[in-house]
This record gives C-alpha cells, structure tokens and sequence, in this order.
C-alpha cells in the first residue's frame, strides 16, 4: 500500500482494518488536515506513527511481525495490504 507522503492515517485504518482486536486511538495535530502522529492499536498492540512531511515518501521501511495460523491467513492480510495499488515485496 501506497497512500504518499504525510497520510498516516490512511495507512493506519488500512491496517486495523485487516486485524482483529485493532483501532485508530489518536492523533495529534499536524498540518491542515494531515495529522503529526497517528496511533494505532494493532491485534491488542500499541504503535505509533509519524508523519514526516511531504519530502518523505511512503516505503517498506515499517516492519511487523505477524503470526499467522496457516497461509490463507498469511494471504488475507497480504492482499488486504497491497489492495488499492501497492506492490509486493521479497518477505512474502
């Protein structure tokens, strides 16, 4: 997934969308519309993102660990990443 430059908060209801036990539990103001911080409750998990502006694009460079039960699963949460125009990577 590739939601550009400065949309955390994008990027974050993508993934709580793929996970159980997950939400969107703050931000803080940024510039205009675009929040500085986004926190994201990920399977019971507390994280936090930043956004850095717009000189700074979207990459891989976020990595989580996610325990999955079978294939199918590992597949779910793929394609629900990479919907909407990203591209997949060497670790899946």
């Amino acid at each position: 997934m590739s939601p550009g430059a400065g949309h955390g908060l994008p990027a974050a209801e993508r993934y709580v969308s793929l996970f159980p036990d997950s939400a969107v539990t703050g931000t803080s103001p940024g510039a205009g519309d675009v929040p500085l911080t986004v926190s994201p409750t990920l399977d019971g998990r507390e994280h936090t993102a930043l956004n850095g502006g717009p000189q700074f694009q979207h990459s891989e460079a976020l990595s989580l660990q996610v325990t999955c039960a079978d294939r199918a699963e590992v597949d779910h949460h793929g394609d629900g990443l990479l919907a909407g125009g990203g591209q997949e990577g060497r670790c899946r």
